[in-house]
């Protein structure tokens, strides 16, 4: 089992102490340190995963729980949108994985405590229009080859000093590929386009870059009705 890049000093660490504590006193000191790397190694694992071809699926962004799936406004593109709750799981693995892929359009971090005014004209939007604009969190904007546009936002006490991202803006990005890592999990929410296919209900459990959560649907032509099919169970 790999393990996630940037959880390597925090293993190595916790494994050099258990090391030192055990030469200076044996196994009765070393014994919590070496069990505290070992559940570091756990927590932060990088399981193999296999990604659908379903070219217009948007894979689930963790591994976890639906906690709801509803119709939402998204204060990040102000749009309307079928907004799917997830938690993570807090034994892991806590890598993050991009739900579509597509050009990484715009990132935004909008730390605990950060006034409307003290932010750009665009972040400050998304505060305004935000259901719990006390809690920090993190967004990210991928707009597809197709046109479409997902956001991903992650919630978390913290989440400034506890989400790593490994991707930038005006970059591209592959569908289940790793885009950052939140230690200790959290909260998920995925914004998609209000005439997608929902393919998950609440409380069905979800891999990250293998489970299709959702289908992007695009329209045969103007006149063509919106699709009267738009939930579907797991």
């Amino acid at each position: 089992m790999t393990l996630a890049r940037s959880a390597w000093p925090i293993v190595l660490v916790a494994g050099g102490a258990a090391f030192a504590a055990h030469l200076l006193c044996g196994w009765f000191c070393s014994g919590p340190l070496l069990l505290l790397a070992l559940l570091a190694w756990f927590v932060f694992r990088d399981p193999p995963r296999e990604v659908p071809p379903a070219p217009l699926g948007v894979v689930s962004p963790v591994d976890g729980r639906v906690l709801q799936v509803a119709e939402a406004r998204d204060p990040y593109l102000d749009r309307d949108a079928r907004k799917i709750t997830l938690r993570m799981q807090w034994w892991g693995p806590y890598l993050i994985r991009s739900p579509s892929e597509g050009k990484v359009c715009q990132q935004w971090y909008l730390p605990q405590g950060l006034n409307a005014a003290d932010l750009p004209k665009a972040d400050a939007a998304c505060i305004a229009g935000d259901s719990h604009p006390a809690q920090p969190r993190y967004a990210m904007r991928v707009r597809t080859d197709e046109g479409d546009e997902v956001v991903l936002v992650l919630r978390g006490g913290m989440i400034s000093t506890r989400f790593v991202s490994l991707v930038r803006s005006g970059g591209r990005i592959g569908q289940g590929q790793r885009c950052g890592l939140l230690r200790f999990g959290g909260l998920v929410e995925v914004y998609v386009p209000v005439v997608s296919r929902v393919k998950v209900a609440a409380g069905a459990t979800v891999q990250a870059g293998s489970d299709i959560i959702a289908s992007l649907v695009h329209r045969a032509g103007a006149g063509s009705a919106e699709p009267k099919e738009v939930f579907e169970s797991a």
